[in-house]
């Protein structure tokens, strides 16, 4: 779920895995049913249009999915004055 709301924070709730987004997991390790997963979970949650999160909520799905914070979170939390690990 971790690369599903990624996508959807960096790209949008109209995101789809493209090529682009299948080569760079293929280089992270992701097997090809891993990607055809992804591609299945973010088509299934825009038809359903639970695709539709804020932003705010999407980065801390991402920080809670995969232990570090998204570019966005950091940038907006140091706006505020406090200092991410």
């Amino acid at each position: 779920m971790g690369h599903v709301y990624r996508l959807l924070e960096t790209r949008g709730r109209a995101t789809a895995v493209d090529e682009r987004s299948a080569a760079q997991m293929a280089a992270q390790g992701m097997r090809p049913d891993e990607i055809a997963e992804i591609a299945f979970m973010l088509d299934l949650m825009q038809r359903q249009n639970v695709a539709a999160e804020k932003q705010e909520r999407l980065a801390t799905l991402v920080e809670e999915r995969s232990g570090r914070l998204s570019t966005t979170r950091r940038s907006r939390m140091c706006n505020k004055g406090y200092k991410p690990a």
